[in-house]
C-alpha cells in the first residue's frame, strides 16, 4: 500500500492570494530534507518497524487506517488529556 499526500490545490498558483506560495514550500521542504532522510534510512533498516505497518498490514489483508480500538483509543487519550488540563 503506497500512500500519497497531494497538496497542489492548496497552492497558490492553484487558489490565488489565499494559497500557500510555491517558494514557501519548497523553502521547508529543504530544511526537512535532513529529517525525510532520516526517516526513510529508517524505514529501510527497519529501526522503526511501525513505519512498515501499512506495507505489512496489506500483507496481511488488514486496513492500517481502519481500525476502530485505534480510534477508541484516540478518543479516550484525548478526553483523558482534557480532563487533566482542567485539574
Amino acid at each position: 500500500m503506497l500512500y500519497s499526500h497531494v497538496i497542489d490545490d492548496a497552492l497558490e498558483e492553484k487558489i490565488g492570494k489565499a494559497g500557500l506560495p510555491r517558494a514557501v514550500l519548497d523553502r521547508e521542504l529543504a530544511r526537512l530534507r535532513p529529517v525525510l532522510d532520516k526517516l526513510r534510512a529508517w524505514h529501510d533498516d527497519n529501526t522503526l518497524p511501525l513505519l512498515r505497518l501499512p506495507a505489512r498490514s496489506e500483507l496481511w489483508g488488514i486496513d492500517a487506517f481502519d481500525q476502530p480500538a485505534v480510534e477508541e483509543s484516540k478518543v479516550l487519550t484525548r478526553q483523558y488529556l482534557s480532563q487533566r488540563r482542567k485539574s
